[in-house]
């Protein structure tokens, strides 16, 4: 074998990797009904949103995919907003306020589906009053640049924002809504 993986075990790692399947598969094992809202953040928003319209089209109301600029790929029912990556920007701020907005109209009953995969924490971000996008730009740089794990780095992050650390749920139940979360990431 020279070293190589078998063929079989390859395709075997990227079917599992694939966001799109592994959600679809997920979606068709859970039978989803009523109005269904979807924010899907990150770098595999638009596979994992492509899943939800392709499963649960008709039963979408309303969403939004927020994904790195220059992501390629475009949905059929949910706008895509780009915004910025790794630091947050204007348009982390402004997809954070799209996100708020979408979820504030969601009636009792409702289900938001939130897909997530990696990127998220500098794609959509607004800070807790008294701290500045230019604080959390500065922040974010430092613990990037500290050597702290992703773990360490979330954990502070979440404490400057009014979208991390669950906050969004917490909106969504606060309105009488269902929470669903899948999450796509590389940190436990």
């Amino acid at each position: 074998m020279n070293g190589l993986l078998p063929k079989e075990l390859i395709n075997h790692v990227l079917e599992e990797a694939d966001l799109y399947r592994k959600t679809r598969q997920w979606l068709q094992g859970h039978a989803l009904s009523g109005r269904i809202h979807v924010v899907a953040i990150g770098k595999g928003a638009i596979s994992m949103a492509a899943a939800a319209e392709d499963e649960l089209g008709p039963n979408i109301v309303r969403g939004i995919a927020v994904v790195p600029r220059g992501t390629p790929g475009r949905l059929r029912l949910i706008p895509v907003i780009e915004s910025s990556h790794p630091l947050p920007s204007e348009a982390s701020l402004e997809a954070a306020r799209r996100v708020i907005s979408l979820l504030e109209r969601i009636s009792e009953g409702d289900t938001v589906l939130f897909l997530i995969s990696g990127g998220g924490s500098a794609l959509l971000e607004l800070p807790v009053e008294g701290v500045s996008l230019d604080d959390l730009r500065r922040l974010n740089d430092l613990l990037i640049r500290s050597g702290a794990t992703i773990s360490e780095i979330n954990a502070v992050r979440k404490h400057v924002s009014i979208v991390k650390g669950g906050q969004l749920a917490r909106l969504v139940m606060k309105r009488g809504g269902r929470v669903i979360s899948l999450l796509a990431s590389d940190v436990p």
